[in-house]
């Protein structure tokens, strides 16, 4: 059940990645990206004094000193990601249609355990705020019975939290503020989910340990930076946990006491990806790709970004 709290509270990233037939084309094309992406960060350091490396990052950051446009979802894009795991994979597509619905859909392969294809809509406002997803979910006919039973117990907790790292809808229909601040809705929202967890699947002694831990949570819009030739806001989030008993915080692999994270939103398009760095004892580094008429735009390799 501990690696179902991993997988499912924070371990749910979404990216892209190209295919793969050609790999040593793929690796060439690659590399010749890595070495524009550098001289493009090195030419705007010289240029301007304030794009400066951020410390996790592979790539200079033009600093914040204004909040950025609205973001949305603009028509005329596509994204595409997956991620592959040791004991799971994704493949995510999202794409607006009808002008203003945000049709995403994916399929998670857990391996022996089976397959789960979602799929929800959201409606974008005029001002680009997205509502509610209606959510439609099926489970392959082998998926594990036990599995299963264990992810409908938290079906509504699950989806909330599946969304919070991809396309995450709070962002939406709103500006990024240049400075550090205190994320309560994402406090609240994975306290909730914690609580959940620890009341459908642990003791009465572990559960009254569970609801001692104390979590904070803040995000901070960087600023710019150019990849590909294509503009991206960087937002910076960390989430810190506290608890009386630090053996707690090892047992559930919590073992630096904070979780730190990316969001990169293209600015062109409005479709946005996360990076966890640190995130229960492993590290999750999403490839995605933006696609602009059905021609790709930009594809993103992570890894290259924090390595």
């Amino acid at each position: 059940m501990k690696k179902l709290l991993g997988i499912v509270v924070l371990g749910l990233l979404f990216c892209s990645n190209a295919n793969a037939a050609e790999k040593s084309e793929e690796e060439l094309k690659k590399k010749r990206e890595e070495v524009q992406r550098l001289v493009e960060a090195e030419e705007l350091r010289l240029k301007d004094p304030l794009y400066s490396a951020e410390s996790e990052l592979g790539i200079s950051i033009k600093e914040a000193t204004q909040e950025t446009e609205v973001i949305k979802i603009n028509e005329g894009y596509k994204f595409t990601c997956e991620y592959e795991e040791e004991d799971y994979s994704i493949i995510f597509n999202a794409n607006l249609i009808k002008s203003n619905i945000l049709k995403s859909e994916a399929v998670v392969n857990y391996g022996q355990l089976g397959e789960m294809y979602y799929k929800y809509n959201q409606k974008v406002s005029s001002s680009g705020k997205l509502s509610k997803p209606k959510f439609e979910i099926h489970y392959s006919s082998n998926f594990d019975k036990d599995f299963k039973k264990a992810i409908k117990k938290l079906t509504k907790n699950f989806k909330e939290l599946f969304l919070a790292n991809f396309i995450y809808a709070d962002f939406y229909g709103k500006t990024l503020k240049p400075i550090k601040i205190k994320d309560k809705k994402a406090i609240k929202k994975v306290k909730k989910f914690m609580n959940d967890f620890a009341a459908s699947f642990l003791n009465t002694k572990d559960l009254a340990k569970f609801k001692k831990l104390k979590l904070n949570a803040y995000r901070h819009y960087l600023g710019t930076t150019i990849i590909q030739s294509e503009k991206f806001y960087i937002l910076r989030s960390k989430v810190t946990f506290e608890h009386p008993d630090e053996n707690f915080l090892e047992e559930y692999n919590l073992y630096e006491n904070y979780l730190v994270g990316y969001t990169f939103f293209h600015a062109a398009s409005g479709f946005s990806f996360a990076v966890i760095l640190e995130q229960m004892g492993e590290q999750y580094y999403p490839e995605c790709t933006i696609y602009k008429e059905d021609n790709e735009l930009v594809t993103i390799d992570s890894f290259e970004i924090f390595n």
